[in-house]
């Protein structure tokens, strides 16, 4: 089956919601799923697993543990990725506005995925560049980066080779003494480190840099890829599974009134 955009964020809306999360959240993690598909990047199933494993008490709990001038990490909870990251998103923009724009922040105990590089294209709207990094259930390194209002990002998928250390920037940065340098206490399997920064030089460096240290190296995505699929998905419609939209549409549904979700309806 084919559907549009507006029409698939709607039902991710609807869906998110019978679970009674708060409307913002719920329409954040909607784009994020939406746009995601769009481009090409499978998020409904991502979306699926996380609503099937979802603990309500804690599904938009998380928790600041260290606060430095630069560098933040938050508890995720074992949470959802999709609803979580977004809630990292927006506080690493606003840590970025305080410390001379460029701060990162660790999300630690979240499901990551490849539908979370949309967090870095949102704060890109805002005139920030992005890095966003995370290990893949195989432990291969996966990188995504967008320049300052840039739509889509640059995604790499690699592993990380013992010569690292002998990259300035990423030392710099990200080796034991780094700037963004994570403690070995809160190096667990499930991580998603976000960077804001205005500092084109750095996404420059990071960008030629990765080229050496991730052997075997690969673009999983491009800009122009992405922008390319989403054209054409946009034009002609989207084609999804037609079972998981069901699923979808038949999750409980608490709410009593979603017309405000019926685009059809003049108010």
């Amino acid at each position: 089956m084919y559907v549009s955009y507006p029409e698939l964020y709607a039902l991710c809306v609807k869906a998110l919601r019978s679970y009674d999360l708060p409307q913002g959240i719920a329409e954040a993690t909607s784009e994020i799923v939406a746009w995601s598909e769009f481009v090409g990047i499978p998020s409904m199933e991502v979306l699926l697993n996380e609503l099937n494993n979802l603990d309500v008490k804690t599904m938009v709990k998380v928790q600041e543990i260290k606060n430095e001038k630069h560098v933040s990490i938050l508890e995720g909870y074992k949470g959802s990725g999709l609803i979580k990251s977004r809630l990292a998103a927006d506080y690493l923009l606003s840590k970025a506005y305080e410390n001379d724009h460029e701060a990162a922040v660790y999300l630690i105990n979240v499901s990551c995925s490849l539908s979370l590089v949309k967090n870095i294209s949102i704060n890109a709207r805002h005139g920030f560049g992005g890095i966003m990094q995370w290990l893949s259930k195989d432990g291969a390194s996966i990188w995504a980066i967008v320049y300052p209002n840039q739509s889509y990002p640059t995604i790499i998928r690699g592993d990380l080779i013992k010569g690292y250390k002998k990259h300035e920037t990423i030392e710099k940065y990200f080796g034991k003494n780094g700037k963004f340098h994570l403690p070995v206490e809160y190096k667990v399997a499930e991580r998603l480190l976000m960077i804001c920064t205005d500092n084109i030089t750095l996404l420059d460096c990071i960008s030629t840099e990765l080229r050496d240290t991730l052997q075997g190296s690969n673009y999983i995505y491009n800009p122009h890829e992405l922008s390319r699929r989403k054209r054409i998905s946009w034009d002609k419609g989207l084609k999804i599974s037609k079972e998981k939209w069901n699923i979808l549409h038949s999750l409980p549904n608490r709410l009593e009134d979603y017309s405000y979700l019926d685009f059809n309806t003049t108010k």
